[in-house]
C-alpha cells in the first residue's frame, strides 16, 4: 500500500489537534502521531495499531472527527502490514 494517504491523514489529524483545546488530549495525541510517522516511514511493527485503538475509544465522544481520521489510520496502517 502506498504511504501518501497515511500522510494525508496525518496531516488531516495534526489540524484537528490544533482545534482540542485540552492540552493533555492534545499532547497524547501528538505523541500517537509521533509514533505513526515514525512508523510510517520505517514499516516497523509493533503495538501501534493498539494505541490507536485505545485513542479512538478515548476521544470517540468528545471528538467525532479525531475518531475518524484515526479509524482510517489504523485501517491504512493495517493494510500496510504494521
Amino acid at each position: 500500500m502506498s504511504k501518501e494517504p497515511i500522510h494525508e491523514y496525518i496531516e488531516e489529524l495534526k489540524a484537528e489537534i490544533q482545534k482540542i483545546p485540552s492540552e493533555e488530549q492534545s499532547a497524547k495525541l501528538n505523541s500517537l502521531v509521533d509514533e505513526v510517522e515514525r512508523l510510517a516511514e520505517t514499516d516497523e511493527k509493533n503495538s501501534i495499531l493498539d494505541s490507536v485503538q485505545q485513542s479512538i475509544e478515548s476521544f470517540e465522544v468528545e471528538h467525532p472527527k479525531v475518531t475518524s481520521i484515526l479509524n482510517r489510520i489504523s485501517d491504512a496502517l493495517s493494510r500496510m502490514g504494521i
